[in-house]
């Protein structure tokens, strides 16, 4: 059961009603199967959702995405090994990219202001947003 809100120590948190608790699963497994399908924007999708659905300050939130996406990626990652071709030397600089950038982002992220942190993340996901559409339709 994710949490509902943050915990402080002494306070009890909020539980969830069953009908919400299903729903709040429910978005975030179809979140977290298009993560593994499709991929682009995985990351700003969930923590859209997480945002949404969880009651955690950003930072925890994005926290979280982080721990998703991997588990999202290693389970797509598995199937795909064993139902497709993959192109195996491709998934070595994509792996250390991804753990740099795992490495290195909550470091950063630790210490920008929320506001900025939600900015950047809009801008660049309406940015990648335009390029995805550019490609496909122009």
């Amino acid at each position: 059961r994710l949490p509902t809100q943050e915990h402080r120590p002494g306070e009890p948190a909020r539980t969830l009603t069953f009908g919400q608790e299903a729903a709040q699963t429910i978005v975030i497994f179809v979140t977290g199967a298009y993560a593994g399908y499709f991929g682009a924007a995985a990351g700003v999708v969930m923590l859209a959702t997480l945002t949404l659905t969880v009651d955690q300050p950003f930072i925890v939130s994005n926290s979280m995405k982080n721990l998703t996406g991997f588990a999202a990626n290693a389970i797509a990652t598995v199937i795909y090994a064993f139902t497709t071709k993959i192109e195996w030397l491709m998934v070595i600089p994509l792996g250390i990219g991804l753990f740099i950038g795992g490495y290195i982002g909550p470091i950063i992220a630790r210490r920008l202001p929320v506001q900025l942190l939600r900015f950047i993340i809009a801008a660049l996901a309406f940015l990648l947003a335009a390029k995805l559409f550019a490609q496909a339709y122009l």
